[in-house]
């Protein structure tokens, strides 16, 4: 049960101050890029605005955009207590909490008022968090997170081999869960993610799906909802003699980057035409791709990759202008799969291996292609990257609807559905 909320009715006394939680107060990844788009919709509706996060690293990353012009506070710099008091004093309508935070700051936090946890990943639903086994084939696991989790583990090479990490992780996932269980709502971004939660044994009326908004790579402010203002590039012969592709992401296992190099060759030779690859990001794969990728180029000539590490802004909105399809590999079940819906405000179509989230975005044959899973393989992959591409007509039809998918992402749309249900939320719990 919940402490008596300081709290009101959203209706009856203007704006709502809402307190944004992560676990860092610089741009990591794509939930910090999310909070920097949400934040100034928020204050741009009259809401009030603070965020609180553990740290402020790492230091090479800028800084969560319009954080300075808001309150801020850091528990690195004073400690938990100190964080916790100072939010009090705030006294926040609504907590909404993006990421799997200290379980000491959580559980202080989760008392100050009604909360809200976004589910960017598979919080509480898995040991290894990635929902995948590798063994006797690579599998998408629908299990649900308990002591079973536990006899499979080694036996389909969910994890690693350190029984230590086994025990740890699977400790702290259920603890997860537990805490989960204390939020008044979970949004999901996917119905995917829904389910996933559903099947783990969540009340369905307590899970929400509010799809992610689009973040424009050249201002990291969100894009027009209307399809007919976004970015038209001509795209109509640039393929023909070159098919160019292009990864975004981490570059991690289960982002499946091994599996998209080893597809190059066969969907040069199914086209008959030089094959390009852009790998964008970074990661603990980077060193083993480069090499896998080298020794792919050495045996066939018409086959090109280079690595440009992390970009954002007018260099990555330059990278899906000159692409001609996106591919993500990803092997894991990705919650949504952002870069997608990314990609497609330029017009990009995309293909990707049906797993997770990805549906939810990409529609076989009308902004992309599915390849097929269970098994995912890079023959597989490569015959979606060429049932995309070697038609030109299929090919520009994929253009525009990529484009008319991404209307349903527009920011308007996300915040008006997150407050709606902010509003249920504070309004049921206010005294």
């Amino acid at each position: 049960m919940h402490l008596k909320y300081a709290s009101r009715s959203l209706f009856d006394q203007g704006p709502v101050r809402i307190a944004i939680v992560n676990w860092s107060l610089r741009c990591v990844g794509g939930v910090e890029t999310y909070i920097s788009c949400l934040l100034p919709a928020l204050v741009s509706n009259g809401h009030d605005v603070s965020l609180l996060g553990e740290i402020d690293e790492p230091g090479d990353r800028r800084r969560i955009s319009r954080a300075d012009e808001i309150p801020v506070w850091c528990v690195i710099d004073g400690g938990i207590d100190r964080a916790i008091a100072s939010l009090w004093a705030w006294k926040p309508d609504i907590l909404y909490v993006q990421s799997d935070i200290d379980p000491e700051l959580e559980q202080q936090l989760i008392g100050i008022a009604p909360s809200v946890y976004f589910a960017h990943n598979y919080t509480g639903a898995c040991i290894s968090g990635s929902k995948l086994q590798r063994l006797p084939s690579m599998t998408v696991c629908e299990r649900t997170l308990g002591w079973r989790c536990l006899l499979h583990y080694y036996p389909r090479r969910c994890g690693g081999l350190n029984p230590i990490t086994m025990w740890t992780n699977y400790a702290n996932q259920t603890q997860r869960a537990a805490r989960l269980h204390r939020y008044d709502a979970i949004v999901t971004a996917s119905a995917h993610m829904k389910s996933e939660y559903v099947r783990q044994g969540f009340d369905p009326d307590r899970v929400h799906v509010v799809w992610l908004p689009i973040v424009t790579p050249t201002s990291h402010e969100p894009s027009a909802t209307d399809h007919d203002s976004s970015p038209r590039i001509n795209r109509s012969t640039a393929w023909e003699s070159e098919l160019r592709l292009l990864f975004v992401g981490r570059m991690e296992w289960i982002k499946g980057g091994h599996i998209l190099i080893d597809a190059l060759p066969e969907i040069s030779a199914l086209l008959a035409r030089r094959v390009s690859l852009n790998f964008v990001g970074d990661g603990r794969e980077r060193e083993r791709w480069s090499r896998r990728a080298q020794s792919v180029q050495s045996s066939d000539g018409r086959v090109h990759v280079d690595f440009d590490g992390w970009l954002d802004g007018a260099p990555l909105a330059e990278r899906f202008k000159q692409a001609d399809l996106l591919v993500v590999p990803s092997l894991w079940p990705e919650p949504f799969g952002m870069v997608g819906p990314e990609a497609a405000r330029y017009g990009l179509p995309a293909v990707a291996f049906d797993v997770g989230g990805i549906s939810d975005w990409l529609t076989d044959g009308v902004n992309g292609h599915l390849a097929p899973t269970n098994p995912t393989t890079a023959s597989g992959l490569a015959r979606a990257v060429v049932g995309a591409s070697n038609e030109r007509e299929h090919y520009l039809n994929l253009c525009e609807g990529a484009r008319r998918a991404v209307v349903r992402f527009g920011l308007d749309a996300h915040t008006s559905s997150l407050m709606e249900l902010c509003g249920e939320i504070v309004t049921s719990k206010a005294v």
